[in-house]
């Protein structure tokens, strides 16, 4: 796991690149042979628990590539966000994935503080690099 936190909240007026850059940005690698138990919990990501806060969660699948001819690629049903309380989310795959294949997975916390207003991201960068069944 990789972590970058953002330094300075200061933005010019107007600079909406800088007003909706991530608090946070994480990237995360997994590798894992296809034949996994199904279902299981590939990742979790939490915020502060507090009541003044309030989170918004999202998962996309952001690529996915087959490494050989007559692999199915991924789609958005393939994985689970279950949001445990409000302040954290696990994301749980559903379905074997075929392999080998790589997958990139982009999941996005939003956090708005109740009293101010703010309202800010953190973006968890999650790669999948599943195998085939029978690894050397």
């Amino acid at each position: 796991s990789v972590r970058c936190k953002r330094t300075s909240f200061t933005c010019q007026r107007g600079d909406v690149e800088c007003l909706t850059a991530p608090i946070s940005l994480s990237y995360n690698f997994l590798s894992f042979p296809s034949n996994i138990k199904i279902p299981t919990d590939l990742f979790a990501m939490s915020g502060p628990l507090t009541s003044q806060k309030q989170f918004a969660w999202d998962l996309k699948v952001i690529d996915a590539r087959p490494l050989k001819s007559g692999v199915m690629a991924v789609n958005r049903g393939y994985f689970d966000l279950k949001v445990e309380n409000s302040a954290q989310a696990v994301v749980s795959l559903n379905y074997r994935i075929q392999g080998p294949q790589d997958v990139e997975l982009e999941l996005t916390m939003q956090i708005t503080d109740l009293r101010s207003r703010y309202t800010g991201t953190a973006v968890s960068k999650i790669f999948l690099y599943v195998t085939g069944d029978s690894v050397v």
